[in-house]
C-alpha cells in the first residue's frame, strides 16, 4: 500500500487460487495444500479485483497456493482483471496433470494469456530433468521434458522478447549449485531471472536443516552471479 491524498492507495494484490498442486515438492512452504483443495468463489475473487481497481491498484499475482492452471476461475479472473485495466502476474510450472499424465499448458491458453498482456514466472529448479523430476516429488516421470516443452511454448509465442517472462527458482541446498547454469541460461534467451532466498514457513525441523542455506552462502552465490554477468 502507499499513501494517497486523503485514502490508502493500493499497489497490488496476491490472489491465492484453488490450493490444489500436482507435485510434492521437497521443502515446500505450503505442505497443507493438497490436504484442502480450498477455493474462493467467482464472486469473492472479482470483489478483490474491484477492491484493487478503486483504489488505483496496477497488478494482480498468482502465487503461493499450488498451480494455478487447476483452477479453471484462473482464466476468468484473468480477463475481468484485464477489463479493469490490471496486469496479472502468474507464477505456474506451466504444467497440468490429466488422468495420470503430466501434460504442457495448452497453446491456446498460452496466446490468450500473451494477448491479456500477462507476465509469467515459470518455474525451474534445474536444467537436469532428472534432478528436476525428483525435485518436484516425480522421480519417474518425464516431468523436466514437459516442463521445457511448456517453456518453449511460451517463448516462441513472444512472452520473452516482450520482456513479460521470468525464472522462478527457490535457493535452497538442493538447488544452490544449479543457479549460475540458470542464470546462463536465462540470458542466452532473454528471460529475467527471479532468484530468490528459499522460503521458511512452517516446515518441519528435519526438513528446514535439509533445505535452508546460510546468508554468507546466498551472499557468495550473487556474487558468483554477479560475475557471471559481468
Amino acid at each position: 500500500m502507499s499513501l494517497g491524498r486523503g485514502k490508502l492507495r493500493y499497489e497490488f494484490a496476491f490472489v491465492d487460487l484453488a490450493a490444489r498442486c500436482q507435485y510434492a515438492c521437497k521443502g515446500c512452504f505450503n505442505q497443507e495444500i493438497n490436504a484442502s483443495g480450498a477455493s474462493l468463489s467467482r464472486v469473492q475473487l472479482r470483489n478483490i479485483v474491484d477492491f484493487l481497481s478503486e483504489r488505483g491498484g496496477r497488478v494482480i499475482t498468482f502465487a503461493g497456493s499450488g498451480e494455478p492452471l487447476l483452477d479453471p476461475e484462473m482464466l476468468p479472473l484473468i480477463e475481468y482483471a484485464h477489463k479493469k485495466g490490471i496486469n496479472s502476474v502468474l507464477f505456474s510450472s506451466l504444467t497440468y496433470e490429466k488422468r495420470g499424465r503430466i501434460l504442457p499448458i495448452d497453446q491456446d491458453l498460452v496466446e490468450k494469456l500473451y494477448d491479456l498482456d500477462v507476465w509469467i514466472v515459470a518455474k525451474r529448479n534445474t536444467l537436469d530433468n532428472q534432478k528436476q523430476a525428483e525435485i518436484l516429488g516425480k522421480p519417474r516421470s518425464n516431468v523436466g521434458e514437459v516442463m521445457h516443452e511448456a517453456l518453449s511454448r511460451v517463448i516462441d509465442v513472444g512472452f520473452a522478447s516482450e520482456g513479460r517472462l521470468l525464472m522462478d527458482c527457490p535457493i535452497d541446498q538442493f538447488t544452490i549449485a544449479e543457479v549460475p547454469d540458470l542464470l546462463r541460461f536465462c540470458r542466452e534467451i532473454d528471460i529475467l531471472p527471479y532468484f530468490e532466498s528459499y522460503i521458511i514457513h512452517g516446515q518441519e525441523r528435519t526438513t528446514l536443516q535439509s533445505h535452508k542455506i546460510t546468508p554468507r552462502e546466498l551472499e557468495e552465490l550473487f556474487r558468483k552471479l554477479k560475475i557471471i554477468d559481468q
